[in-house]
């Protein structure tokens, strides 16, 4: 009965010492959230976007999008309602005059800017508060190196 020498399995010790290693850690919980607040940030700010986009009309007038009305400069259609455009009730003109463009546009975009305010603060200090923890932590690394007994302290 002749024994032959047997490889290395992957539970055996020699395995263990020839397999690389991750000394990397993953995200902290830090890291991870605010990622999620960044990412939740960058969504609101296109809701508010995508709502500025939407188009107002008034049943006399086409306002075009909030965005471009406002940019734009564009100014408001009154009708008289004793004498309606033709197609239009003289219930319908009043609702205009009472509820212009300007008006509506108004109040799409006031909590349309909202969104896309809040959105970007939230993005952008989530992204300083990471930079801040990276840098923290890499600095305690960097401390941690030169202090004696440390593998990667400098010699001499």
């Amino acid at each position: 009965m002749s024994h032959a020498p047997t490889e290395p399995t992957d539970a055996s010790p020699a395995a263990a010492v020839d397999a690389p290693s991750n000394d990397r850690l993953g995200p902290t919980r830090l890291q991870r959230t605010t990622a999620i607040v960044a990412t939740i940030g960058v969504a609101v700010a296109l809701i508010g976007l995508v709502t500025m986009l939407r188009p107002v009309q008034t049943p006399l007038q086409d306002c075009g999008t909030t965005l471009t009305f406002l940019l734009d400069g564009r100014v408001n259609e009154f009708g008289d309602p004793n004498d309606p455009p033709k197609g239009l009730t003289a219930d319908e003109v009043t609702a205009n005059n009472d509820r212009p463009c300007r008006v509506r546009v108004g109040a799409q975009a006031k909590p349309a800017g909202v969104l896309i305010a809040g959105g970007i603060v939230a993005a952008v200090g989530a992204g300083a508060t990471e930079i801040t923890a990276r840098m923290v932590a890499w600095r305690r690394r960097v401390r941690d190196r030169t202090r004696p007994g440390h593998p990667l302290a400098p010699r001499g």
